[in-house]
């Protein structure tokens, strides 16, 4: 079953931009991710410029790429190929076809969340939410090492805000592509 996705305005952009890519396997070869990827940069660009948008959305490639911009760094032809991958993991959240139980997403859906809530992010409730989501089993291995650190005040349970994040919320879904804003 394919889904067609829509392309935003960030999104056809890139598509232009990856147009001028020769596929020469540059940004393959020096990407040292490139073995736990299901597709290597290279194949992610020539999926999207072959119209195969989903295909590339529901990689895993995108999630395993650790953003080190050796690709776009070592690219003869300049194409922000780092970029790009960023512009697939947006769409991919967005689409909710991300990989529900890997690390990355879940950070930063949480991340984005506590962000709006009240401007600031809390380590120990994402840390929390994040296995819980994630390894839940792990949580156990870790709790003697959150206690602790609790204990030494290194660590607290405590919600922190900023001071008006109601006013940073304005400013947030100002940039959000479905306000208007970009993506």
């Amino acid at each position: 079953m394919s889904m067609t996705l829509g392309l935003s305005s960030q999104e056809s952009i890139d598509a232009e931009v990856l147009r001028g890519c020769t596929q020469c396997g540059t940004c393959s070869a020096v990407c040292p991710m490139i073995d736990y990827m299901d597709y290597s940069p290279r194949v992610l660009n020539a999926l999207r410029l072959s119209g195969r948008y989903d295909e590339a959305l529901r990689s895993r490639a995108i999630w395993d790429c650790t953003s080190c911009y050796a690709c776009t760094v070592n690219c003869p032809k300049q194409i922000p190929i780092t970029e790009t991958i960023y512009s697939l993991k947006r769409a991919s959240m967005r689409a909710g076809v991300y990989p529900h139980r890997f690390t990355t997403p879940v950070l930063v859906k949480e991340f984005v969340h506590y962000v709006h809530r009240g401007g600031r992010n809390s380590e120990a409730w994402m840390s929390l939410l994040l296995y819980l989501r994630t390894r839940p089993f792990h949580l156990v291995r870790f709790a003697p090492l959150g206690l602790r650190m609790m204990r030494l005040g290194r660590l607290s349970l405590r919600h922190e805000s900023i001071r008006e994040p109601a006013q940073l919320r304005l400013v947030l879904d100002a940039l959000e592509p479905s306000r208007g804003g970009r993506p």
